[in-house]
């Protein structure tokens, strides 16, 4: 729909025209709004809550890319826009114009120590949990674990095998779980042969019953339902990715596009690794930009805007996955332990599995969904 109007026969619109009205508003976004808000309640601790300049055209630099994949491919001339459109941020958080910067460890990006002070957040949605809660402490923890979770969402066992080892996989998965029989056990153990997901579980959104304490996974202490961690909506770190991959889908490998990728990894690695190079091709730097994004972003799909389904459907590759997930071959996730995912995946792939379904309270009502 393109208008704001009742119209139960209204005709189904393209994505492009969508996407025009999503840049149109962006655009006028990062025209008129400030830079830093100064007062309450747009801006708070020297952030803002609202809105900034920074974080429109953060947004756009990322609907570019989607609009330069899958289904518009609208290719080069969209991945040059992206880039530049990151670039501007870059710059002007290098100046100073913007406040924005990497905390010095990946542990600290979702801690509660910054919850409300998190200068590497460009766009959040902010929490109290007296007043204003949000419902997602436990929904990564599965019902078997003795914190009590509700298990709607676990980690893909491939993904865990391939995400390096380091201080940012230390922060994103729990180390280790307590099961019934209120002893550690590693994510993969099944001592009865009887628990109905073995998966990793992700950590980011998890808060400690405790106010004011990070969670601690030796705690058996039940969780709260209700939190007040911020969403995050962009981060700094996720421009840096996207401006690396974009500057590499038009065939370009530059020592910038390097360096910010590197200032990912390195955080990501605890030290300074500088792990990429110009020696790289550019698909090699586009798929080294694209995975660190996904380690960056794994386990956190709130606010749904730069997760890694949304890379992933960019990119169409939600047809592969769909063909690994049926075969579900056994992966080693330790010494002697071999794993596969115990939500099966079945069917024959067609594109409409790139959707989600509309809402059957609205298709009984317009005979055009």
């Amino acid at each position: 729909m393109l208008e704001e109007k009742i119209d139960y026969n209204a005709p189904l619109e393209s994505e492009e025209k969508i996407y025009e009205l999503i840049i149109e508003d962006l655009k006028f976004a990062e025209t008129n709004l400030p830079v830093l808000y100064t007062e309450a309640p747009f801006g708070r601790n020297g952030i803002n809550i609202a809105v900034s300049e920074g974080a429109a055209k953060a947004a756009l630099s990322y609907v570019y890319m989607c609009m330069a994949g899958w289904p518009l491919n609208k290719g080069n001339d969209y991945y040059k826009l992206a880039a530049e459109k990151a670039e501007e941020v870059i710059d002007a958080t290098d100046k100073h114009t913007y406040y924005y910067k990497l905390l010095d460890e990946y542990k600290q990006v979702h801690s509660i120590a910054y919850n409300y002070n998190n200068p590497e957040v460009l766009l959040g949605i902010y929490y109290n949990r007296d007043r204003t809660p949000n419902s997602i402490p436990l929904t990564d923890i599965p019902q078997d674990v003795i914190q009590n979770g509700w298990g709607d969402t676990n980690g893909e066992i491939k993904f865990w095998k391939e995400f390096p080892e380091g201080p940012r996989k230390d922060a994103t998965y729990m180390p280790k779980i307590i099961l019934a029989d209120g002893k550690l056990h590693d994510w993969w153990d099944d001592p009865s042969n009887q628990r109905e997901v073995v998966a990793p579980i992700f950590m980011k959104t998890v808060e400690s019953a405790t106010r004011g304490q990070d969670f601690n996974y030796e705690d058996p202490t039940a969780l709260p339902a209700n939190g007040e961690k911020t969403i995050q909506v962009i981060r700094l770190s996720q421009v840096y990715c996207w401006f690396a991959e974009a500057t590499a889908r038009q065939g370009q490998v530059t020592p910038k596009a390097v360096e910010m990728l590197n200032r990912v990894r390195n955080r990501a690695d605890g030290e300074k690794t500088n792990r990429y190079s110009t020696s790289l091709s550019a698909d090699e730097l586009a798929e080294a930009a694209y995975n660190e994004h996904g380690w960056e972003m794994a386990g956190y799909y709130w606010a749904g805007f730069a997760c890694r389904a949304r890379d992933m459907f960019r990119m169409y590759r939600f047809k592969d996955h769909f063909e690994y997930r049926k075969n579900n071959p056994e992966i080693d996730v330790a010494e002697g332990v071999k794993r596969k995912e115990k939500v099966s995946v079945t069917g024959t792939w067609d594109d409409s599995k790139m959707y989600a379904p509309y809402p059957y309270e609205d298709a009984i009502l317009n005979p055009n969904l």
